[in-house]
Order: structure tokens, then C-alpha cells, then sequence
């Protein structure tokens, strides 16, 4: 099994927040506990972004933008 790396992190969170952690999550439950609140909530993000992607990939205007930005490019290249 692969050992987890740690880094310590410092960022503010609400007072409501911070209060509502102490009371319902051990204290040396803590980083384990807002770990997994972010890593879930970073899976919610990707899956979100690769929704986007692929509808972006769809987006008949968003191909042809591609398309010229593409010719745009390969016109300036010969002066470099």
C-alpha cells in the first residue's frame, strides 16, 4: 500500500464552519475529514470541466473558432 505525503496547508474558513467542525469531528479526525470533503468536491469540479469539454468539443462554432485560430497560427509561423 502507498503511503500518503502530507503537506500542511493554512486557510481561513468561516466561523460557523470552524465551529460546527469542532463540534461534530473529533479533533484528530479533522485533516482526514476536510481531505475527503475537498477530494469530493474536486471530483464534482472534473467531472463538471469534462462536461464542459466535451460540449465544447460539440459546439459547431466553437470547431470553426478552432479551425481558424489554427490557420491563424500556422500563417504567422513561417516569419519566426
Amino acid at each position: 500500500m502507498k503511503q500518503q505525503v502530507y503537506k500542511n496547508q493554512t486557510f481561513s474558513l468561516p466561523i460557523e464552519v470552524t465551529q460546527e467542525l469542532h463540534c461534530f469531528i473529533k479533533r484528530r479526525e479533522m485533516s482526514h475529514f476536510v481531505a475527503e470533503a475537498i477530494r469530493k468536491q474536486l471530483e464534482i469540479k472534473k467531472k463538471e470541466l469534462r462536461k464542459a469539454y466535451l460540449m465544447a468539443n460539440k459546439d459547431q462554432g466553437q470547431i470553426e473558432a478552432t479551425d481558424e485560430w489554427q490557420g491563424t497560427l500556422a500563417d504567422g509561423s513561417n516569419e519566426w
